[in-house]
C-alpha cells in the first residue's frame, strides 16, 4: 500500500493521472454535446458533421500543443474548466437563433464556437501531460512524440465508449446525470483537476445558467414559450431523447416532443357539449391505423372485438392503443422508452387497463410464442430518424409470426 501511495505521489504519476482525467472528461462531453444540439436541429444534422470535426480539432490540439501553451502563457490547462462553464451560455444564446442559422449550418457554428475550443485545449493539455507522464525521453523522439499520441487516443476512444453506455443508461436519473445537468457537472470536475483563480471568470456563466438558461430553468423556459402561445407541462432527458410535453394555448392542443421530432398530439379544446371516449389525435392517421380492426377476416366477416388481442408497437400519445382498448380489446403496447408511456399515462388520457412492455420491441417479438395476436399496429415513426432494426425483412417476419391465422397487421 505504501508503495502505491509513493507512486501516485510522483510527479509523472499525477500528471499522467490528470492528463488522463481530462481526456476522459472531453471524451464524454463529446456525445453529450452532440445531445444538446440534436432537440434544435434533429438528429441528423447534430450527427453528421460532429465526428469530422472532432477528429480535425483532436488532431490540432496535439500538432499545435505547444504553440498553445506558448500563446496562453503557459495557463491553457487552467482555461479548459472556465472554457467548459461558458459553453452552455453560448449555446443558449446561439440556439435562440437557430432558426436564422438553419440546418445543418447552425449545428456545426455551435460547435464551432462552443465544444471545438474546449477540445482544442483539452487536447493540447492533456497530450502535455501524457507526454511528461509517460517520461519516455530515454527510449528516443520518435517514441517520446508517437507514443503519447497513441495513448491518448486510446485513452479519448475508451473514454466515449464509457460516455456513451453510461448515457444510454443513467440519463435523466438526476438532474445532474440530465443533458443540462452534466453541463455543469463536467465543468466541475474540470475545475477539481485544474483549480485556479482564474474559475472567478466562469461565475457569470453559472449564474446566467442557473436563473436564465431556458434549458436549465423550467420558469424562464415557460416564460419563453408563454410568449409563443405554448404552456410546457412536463419534459425529461431519457433513453431516446429528450420528451417533452406542451399545451398550444391559442389552437388548443398537446403534443409530445422527443428531441426535435413530434410523437403525436391531441385536441384539447372541444366543440360544446362533444366529449369522445378517446381523445381526438391531431393527425389522422392514429384514427386510419385503429381501422385495423374493421378489415374482414378471410371468410368476410366482421371481426369481434370480444377476447381479441392486440399489440402495438411504439405507443407515442396512445391514441391508437386507447382507442383499441376502449373497444375491449386486450392490448399489449410494447414502448422502450419509459418516460414516454409515463407522459402518456398522465396527459394523454392512457387507460391503465392494458399489458405493458417497456423493452425493445426486437427483443420482446424475439421471445414472444407464435400466433398470439389478432391485431398488430407497427407505429414507430416520430417524423425524425427511425430505428431501422425495426424495419429489417427479418424483424417485419418475425412480427407477422405473432399474429393467427387470419390475423391483420397494420404498419
Amino acid at each position: 500500500m505504501s508503495s502505491l501511495a509513493g507512486r501516485l505521489q510522483q510527479p509523472t504519476t499525477r500528471q499522467l493521472l490528470a492528463g488522463t482525467a481530462l481526456l476522459f472528461l472531453t471524451a464524454f462531453y463529446s456525445p453529450l454535446t452532440v445531445l444538446m444540439l440534436t432537440p434544435v436541429y434533429g438528429s441528423a444534422p447534430a450527427h453528421i458533421f460532429h465526428p469530422y470535426g472532432l477528429a480535425l480539432v483532436g488532431a490540432a490540439g496535439w500538432f499545435l500543443k505547444d504553440q498553445i501553451q506558448r500563446l496562453t502563457g503557459r495557463q491553457a490547462l487552467y482555461l479548459v474548466p472556465v472554457v467548459a462553464f461558458w459553453v452552455p451560455t453560448v449555446q443558449s444564446f446561439l440556439f435562440a437563433s437557430s432558426s436564422v442559422l438553419g440546418n445543418p449550418f447552425g449545428a456545426v457554428v455551435t460547435e464551432v464556437i462552443t465544444f471545438y475550443p474546449l477540445v482544442l485545449l483539452s487536447v493540447a493539455c492533456a497530450s502535455k501531460l501524457v507526454q511528461a507522464g509517460l517520461d519516455l525521453g530515454r527510449h528516443g523522439e520518435a517514441v517520446v512524440e508517437h507514443v503519447p499520441l497513441v495513448v491518448t487516443y486510446v485513452i479519448y476512444k475508451t473514454g466515449e465508449k464509457f460516455a456513451k453506455l453510461f448515457l444510454a443508461k443513467f440519463i435523466g436519473m438526476t438532474f445532474f446525470f440530465s443533458r443540462a445537468g452534466l453541463q455543469l457537472l463536467l465543468p466541475a470536475l474540470y475545475s477539481a483537476i485544474a483549480p485556479s483563480k482564474l474559475l472567478l471568470l466562469a461565475i457569470p456563466s453559472v449564474l446566467f445558467s442557473m436563473t436564465s438558461n431556458v434549458h436549465m430553468n423550467s420558469g424562464a423556459l415557460n416564460s419563453f414559450l408563454n410568449d409563443e402561445g405554448f404552456d410546457l407541462l412536463a419534459r425529461q432527458d431519457s433513453s431516446t431523447g429528450y420528451i417533452s410535453v406542451l399545451d398550444n394555448l391559442a389552437d388548443g392542443f398537446r403534443v409530445m416532443r422527443c428531441d426535435h421530432s413530434l410523437l403525436g398530439g391531441q385536441w384539447t379544446k372541444m366543440p360544446q357539449n362533444y366529449n369522445p371516449a378517446v381523445m381526438d389525435p391531431i393527425y389522422s392517421v392514429f384514427t386510419m391505423l385503429e381501422a385495423v380492426r374493421l378489415i374482414e377476416t378471410d371468410h368476410g366477416e366482421p371481426r369481434v372485438d370480444a377476447n381479441s388481442k392486440a399489440l402495438v408497437i411504439g405507443l407515442g400519445v396512445g391514441t391508437t392503443p386507447s382507442a383499441l382498448i376502449h373497444h375491449g380489446i386486450e392490448t399489449t403496447i410494447v414502448e422502450i422508452d419509459p418516460v414516454v408511456h409515463q407522459f402518456a399515462t398522465e396527459y394523454f388520457h392512457l387507460p391503465s387497463n392494458h399489458i405493458s412492455v417497456i423493452e425493445d420491441a426486437t427483443t420482446f417479438v424475439k421471445r414472444t410464442p407464435p400466433a398470439q395476436y389478432d391485431y398488430i399496429v407497427h407505429d414507430v415513426f416520430t417524423g425524425g430518424a427511425e430505428p431501422l432494426e425495426l424495419f429489417t425483412f427479418e424483424f417485419l417476419e418475425n412480427l407477422g409470426s405473432l399474429l393467427k391465422d387470419d390475423g391483420v397487421i397494420a404498419i
